[in-house]
């Protein structure tokens, strides 16, 4: 019972914590415009493991059992080729997927079900999603995380932790 886009993706929910990181593992920032990916190697396919490994959203039934008064509840948007499982426990109305993107959050969500409903009845072409601008940075450059400037790459120390190195 979850919303289709334009294109053929999925809108779901996830409750996250107050600082927009995931419950579980608090590494995932969910905050509107930030996609979400793991290595779909890793992430569990088999539907009988209930709690498992892989990225997890859920539908309006399942999100008001999770969570607790601080949680904030997020709408990501999913294309139906990386879910890899759904598992069988509470009535099918949580999944694993191995990537998504955080597209809107429900201000009070868990706690106001009159703005969840105010968010279904919203056709899906209209719903507002604050993103961060994109950045075009040329090869050879990267923006610098802490005053915004693009800079040559070797103006940054290498940083195996980082996706680009530096």
């Amino acid at each position: 019972n979850l919303p289709i886009t334009p294109e053929g993706n999925f809108l779901a929910y996830k409750m996250v914590r107050n600082d927009y990181k995931d419950i579980h593992s608090g590494t995932f920032d969910n905050s509107v415009g930030k996609i979400c990916e793991e290595d779909p190697k890793k992430c569990d396919t088999n539907r009988n493991n209930l709690c498992s490994k892989g990225l997890h959203f859920c539908s309006k039934e399942y999100f008001s059992s999770f969570g607790d008064a601080t949680s904030r509840l997020m709408v990501l948007e999913i294309n139906p080729a990386d879910v890899v499982s759904i598992p069988s426990d509470y009535n099918l109305s949580k999944g694993r997927c191995w990537k998504y993107k955080v597209v809107a959050e429900i201000p009070n969500g868990k706690h106001d079900q009159e703005k969840v409903k105010e968010f279904e009845s919203t056709p899906v072409q209209e719903i507002k999603v604050k993103t961060d601008p994109e950045v075009s940075v040329p090869a050879g450059k990267k923006k610098c995380s802490k005053c915004g400037e693009i800079k040559p790459l070797d103006d940054f120390h290498n940083d195996n932790k980082t996706k680009s190195g530096k």
